[in-house]
């Protein structure tokens, strides 16, 4: 994204769900910043449930753009919709400013032995800032809970 800026083309970041009628929220032209989903639509309110000290918690959604329901799946429903908010299934926090920041998946959520949670989105997002890489992903392995790092270099780290 910070390429799209510097190059003066107009390409901003936004969130949706299908669950959603699908935009719930975006940075605008005049107040777009490439590291959150932008600001919620006039007609969304999103919520965070359950904060933890940093304010992060599940991503919530109110509103008349929220689905009634999945067809004909009761069950899968009654995961996501409580209290008429849609329950995302993603983590992150609001800003002072009111914008929002994903901070990583309920799935991929990694709680290490000493209760502290860690986002693979969030260790991916801090090496991938030194541009050494092609490729960084981070994994849980079933077993137990470590992480795997897979990654490529961008160049050879040996010159000629």
């Amino acid at each position: 994204m910070r390429n799209f800026r510097c190059n003066r083309h107009n390409a901003h970041q936004r969130l949706w769900y299908n669950e959603c009628s699908p935009l719930v929220s975006a940075n605008r032209d005049f107040c777009n910043d490439y590291h959150t989903v932008g600001v919620p639509l006039p007609c969304v309110k999103i919520g965070i449930d359950n904060p933890n000290e940093n304010g992060e918690g599940e991503i919530t959604v109110s509103g008349d753009v929220v689905m009634m329901g999945y067809y004909k799946n009761p069950e899968a429903t009654a995961e996501v919709l409580r209290d008429g908010a849609f329950y995302t299934g993603d983590y992150g926090r609001i800003g002072e400013d009111g914008r929002l920041t994903i901070t990583g998946r309920k799935k991929n959520l990694i709680v290490l032995k000493n209760g502290k949670n860690v986002y693979p989105e969030e260790i991916e997002g801090y090496l991938n800032s030194y541009h050494i890489f092609a490729k960084l992903s981070f994994t849980r392995l079933k077993t137990r809970m470590v992480t795997k790092r897979v990654f490529t270099p961008k160049c050879s780290l040996m010159s000629n």
